[in-house]
């Protein structure tokens, strides 16, 4: 091939390679480019990589607590000896909660404590809990009859919740649940506004002599045992103004109940010490009586509850023990009493119209007066005065 064809030759294929090539370009302009593939899936990880789910451990005291609830529910029932007031309503509302029954057998402290005396020395006991006065409950601590659970419950880890201390006794055997006002009542038909007291020192006015009645102090017991200890160890009230006082005061020798009805109908003006429970029936009935506040203060009990000792339901009384002092339970035992008010600030005072419910100025009856008042009943103070 000559020179100048192999020139020419090449024009061609340069021109033919040119022409190929846009076409290829144009060619790609009008194809739809491919579909991007899907991601691939990762890998699932295997059995082994997976980290355990472990659950956040208890506290031991809630662990613990949770194993009382699971017993006492297994027990399924409560015997209660009922020694003071026990509002309608508990029983079931404590049932709801729990699904547990109670079974209640009412008496008077005293005689609730021979039974228990009796039966502890056979070692059958029939009940599990004791819901009394903090007399009784006293006596029973004293005879060895009851158990400490305080130790184990957990509504008294709040103690900020409390208007004050629950625990009656120093090791906590004694539980208080409600505050009982013991107040002066008046007959309102007998006494005018303006003669009302407002402090103790105005009962040794002369115009009181034989116009007032007490329960009788001698012996022990009673409201106005309580009241005139807890004065007397206050040194609010000293052993010089009960000398005064006595000439002025008729004593009764029955119970509170009786008295509070004697001054409803007139025979006496008004008593320094009567019971709230003892006054609140009355006065739901329209009896003219008027609980009064003092300007020394008014004196306070508590209604108790223990657990009793080998009872056959030990986890079912200390959860009906730990039930009473929470809000929930607190509420319901409160709702129908009227006049007594909570251990606790954060349940509503049930209170009836007319009653006091909540001192302005309580005088708690404390561990302390109640082993005085022991000492003073042994030596016979009120006796001597």
């Amino acid at each position: 091939v000559s020179k100048k064809g192999f020139c020419k030759a090449s024009s061609v294929a340069v021109a033919i390679l040119l022409m190929a090539s846009m076409l290829a370009v144009s060619l790609a302009s009008c194809t739809p480019a491919p579909a991007t593939p899907p991601p691939t899936p990762a890998a699932a990880p295997s059995p082994t990589a997976i980290a355990p789910q472990v659950a956040t451990p208890l506290n031991p005291e809630d662990a613990a607590w949770a194993k009382v609830v699971e017993a006492a529910r297994k027990e399924g029932v409560l015997v209660a000896y009922v020694a003071a007031a026990f509002s309608p309503g508990v029983a079931q509302a404590f049932r709801d909660r729990y699904g547990i029954q109670i079974e209640t057998m009412a008496g008077t402290g005293r005689v609730q404590l021979e039974k228990m005396k009796v039966e502890q020395a056979m070692k059958r006991p029939v009940a599990d809990v004791f819901q009394t006065s903090v007399s009784s409950a006293v006596e029973a601590l004293n005879e060895g009859l009851i158990d400490n659970v305080s130790q184990d419950l957990p509504a008294l880890r709040d103690k900020e919740a409390f208007v004050q201390s629950p625990l009656f006794s120093p090791k906590g055997e004694i539980v208080g649940i409600i505050v009982l006002p013991t107040t002066p009542i008046i007959n309102t038909k007998l006494v005018k506004p303006s003669d009302e007291p407002v402090s103790y020192f105005d009962l040794l006015d002369p115009k009181w002599k034989g116009k007032m009645v007490i329960e009788d102090p001698r012996g022990g017991g009673g409201s106005g045992y309580a009241w005139f200890t807890t004065m007397r160890h206050l040194k609010i009230l000293d052993d010089d103004y009960f000398r005064r006082l006595v000439p002025q005061m008729a004593f009764w020798g029955g119970s509170g109940m009786s008295l509070a009805q004697m001054v409803a109908r007139g025979e006496y003006s008004l008593s320094p010490a009567v019971g709230t429970t003892n006054v609140a029936p009355l006065i739901l009935e329209g009896a003219p009586l008027k609980q009064m506040e003092m300007n020394e203060g008014i004196t306070t009990v508590m209604n108790t509850v223990s657990v009793i000792k080998n009872s056959s339901h030990p986890n079912a009384a200390k959860l009906f023990a730990n039930w009473l002092l929470t809000k929930e339970g607190q509420t319901n035992y409160l709702k129908g009493t009227g006049g007594v008010s909570s251990v606790r600030k954060d349940v509503p005072d049930f209170s009836f119209p007319g009653l006091l419910g909540r001192p302005q100025k309580p005088l708690p009856r404390t561990w302390e007066v109640a082993q005085a008042q022991n000492v003073m009943q042994k030596e016979g103070i009120a006796e001597k005065l």
